[in-house]
């Protein structure tokens, strides 16, 4: 079922990429293709293999089809410049990771971002309710050895 669950929400963040990047092409055209966008590329890569896209959504949906943990990252300059691989990442200055899928999920630092601030409110919460734990049981203490003294 898990596995179901999986191939659904891929389905869908496919089709909502995809969307998103027809909506920036259009947006384009309807410019005039006027658009201040520097020349970029996308770069992506995976322990098996890499590849190189100008289309964001075609290349996410080629990657999720792998199956297995895999990183994009936009690059400055066009599709076909030359650079050096280092590590599954592009050395070019400027190159930005802006998705990734770990065995978990797809994420993007915008998510990474919420599940930080969620994170630190939760610990926020612990921290707090230990602190006044240990305060009460500092009274506690306190009201003993009071009591024993008179």
């Amino acid at each position: 079922m898990a596995d179901l669950d999986t191939s659904v929400k891929t389905e869908r963040a496919i089709k909502q990429v995809r969307h998103a990047s027809k909506n920036l092409e259009q947006s384009q055209r309807h410019c005039g293709g006027n658009l201040m966008m520097p020349e970029v590329h996308y770069f992506a890569s995976s322990a098996s293999e890499w590849r190189t896209a100008d289309d964001y959504g075609d290349l996410f949906a080629t990657m999720e089809k792998l199956g297995e943990p895999w990183r994009i990252y936009l690059v400055p300059g066009p599709q076909h410049s030359s650079y050096d691989i280092e590590n599954y990442v592009p050395v070019v200055e400027g190159v930005e990771e802006i998705t990734w899928r770990e065995r978990w999920g797809v994420s993007t630092p915008e998510r990474l971002g919420r599940q930080a601030e969620q994170s630190e409110a939760y610990w926020m919460r612990e921290v707090k309710y230990l602190q006044d734990r240990v305060k009460k049981l500092e009274e506690q203490i306190d009201e003993k050895v009071n009591t024993r003294e008179v």
